[in-house]
């Protein structure tokens, strides 16, 4: 054979044996079986990785834990993976078949298609193999503890890993989170894994996982030092927050005055004219709640349940708080704008609106202006208006485009 050839004909098998000495493999099958069969010839399980163009966790652990070295050298021996592209090819049903939504994800099987473990989100090398050792495992993976689950399984320490294995899976919910510390008694809640728990969990998914009247709930706000002493102490007062102003929500909207009551007693120490910012247990911000809270509630049960001029009469109040701060003027404008009809309110706005351009003219401010000029019907007041959010927006060099199809609307 010509010597060049030779080398040509080895080069796809030498990139195969780098890839399965520096990473973990990436199989790219035609369908499912083909996994399957490989695994069987292999005496390995198979693990599904789940992936998308543009993913940038994905991107994260490819070129981080995918390539340690006690990672890829565990995950080759043990496991056939297939990586899959939710949103290309035979990837895109896969995907619907195994229920996933969240990027990356692993769904771990046995040689006969059986689902035994499903994780998702970015891992350090060694969870990431505690992980496939729970997938091996015959009682700690996630259908295994399932089933015990189903089967009555109410043992403490149980339930409080099977919260964490749902969690991992991207399953865990309210009743899950509820089920442990249910069988907590309030002395029990007195401990650094509860503490622990409580502080992750009591709001997951951006959801109020416990209700004001449990011990849970009553522990976290009795005991906000022992908190504070594993966690920052402004996520401590956002978690309490938080759930103080979901549960003040919900007793407006069941028109339950006692409750409301109660809850703004408890709520008032923490209205501190400050933003609420809450953060993930990885320090990732996730969300804000404006400051202001006790305004807002009571904004909306007058918007409920009181009358028109009580309503107007509170919202100039939260208006007189925020006159002097700029984002909050043009985020109130905007949330009125986008969210109401009421000619009254959208008058109150624009009067937000042209205080926050008076304390800062910038693009957005202006741009806001403009959008609630057009839904007040002032074509030719709106039509000047977003012209010259357009001419500040190019100054800065922002992208401007809305603006310049608010422009089109109103000249057509």
């Amino acid at each position: 054979m010509n010597k060049l050839l030779f080398l040509l004909a080895l080069w796809p098998i030498s990139l195969a044996v780098n890839a399965s000495d520096s990473t973990i493999v990436l199989n790219q099958f035609r369908d499912l079986d083909e996994a399957f069969i490989k695994a069987k010839s292999e005496d390995k399980k198979v693990m599904f990785y789940f992936h998308f163009d543009g993913c940038g966790a994905c991107r994260k652990m490819e070129h981080t834990t995918f390539l340690d070295k006690s990672a890829y050298e565990f995950y080759n021996e043990n496991f056939v993976t297939f990586e899959i592209n939710s949103l290309k090819g035979i990837g895109i049903d896969i995907k619907k078949n195994y229920d996933v939504s969240v990027h990356p994800a692993f769904v771990f099987l046995d040689v006969d298609g059986e689902v035994l473990h499903k994780i998702v989100g970015v891992y350090e090398p060694s969870e990431f193999i505690n992980q496939a050792d729970k997938a091996l495992s015959k009682t700690k993976n996630l259908t295994s503890m399932r089933a015990s689950y189903m089967d009555g399984n109410l043992d403490k320490d149980f339930l409080f890993e099977y919260a964490y294995a749902l969690r991992d899976a991207s399953e865990l919910d309210s009743i899950m989170v509820n089920e442990y510390l249910n069988e907590l008694t309030y002395e029990e809640l007195d401990s650094k894994r509860n503490i622990a728990y409580i502080y992750e969990f009591a709001i997951h998914n951006h959801t109020p996982t416990i209700e004001i009247e449990s011990p849970a709930f009553q522990f976290l706000l009795n005991n906000e030092e022992k908190f504070n002493a594993h966690f920052e102490e402004d996520q401590v007062k956002s978690r309490i927050v938080w759930l103080l102003y979901y549960h003040l929500n919900t007793a407006i909207e069941k028109k339950d005055r006692q409750a409301y009551e109660d809850i703004l007693t408890l709520a008032r120490p923490y209205e501190s004219g400050e933003s609420y910012y809450f953060k993930e247990m990885d320090g990732k911000l996730t969300g804000i709640l404006y400051n202001h809270f006790i305004f807002q509630s009571e904004m909306h049960w007058a918007e409920l349940h009181e009358s028109k001029e009580v309503y107007l009469s509170k919202v100039d109040d939260y208006i007189e708080t925020m006159w002097d701060n700029d984002f909050q003027l043009n985020n109130h404008a905007w949330m009125t704008y986008e969210n109401k009809e009421d000619r009254d309110l959208l008058i109150k706005a624009k009067k937000c609106s042209i205080r926050s351009i008076e304390l800062k003219n910038d693009y957005s401010y202006n741009d806001t202006l403009a959008w609630i000029l057009f839904k007040l019907g002032d074509k030719k007041e709106a039509l000047e208006q977003a012209k010259t959010a357009i001419l500040i927006g190019k100054k800065a060099e922002e992208d401007v485009s809305e603006t310049v199809r608010l422009v089109e609307l109103l000249e057509q």
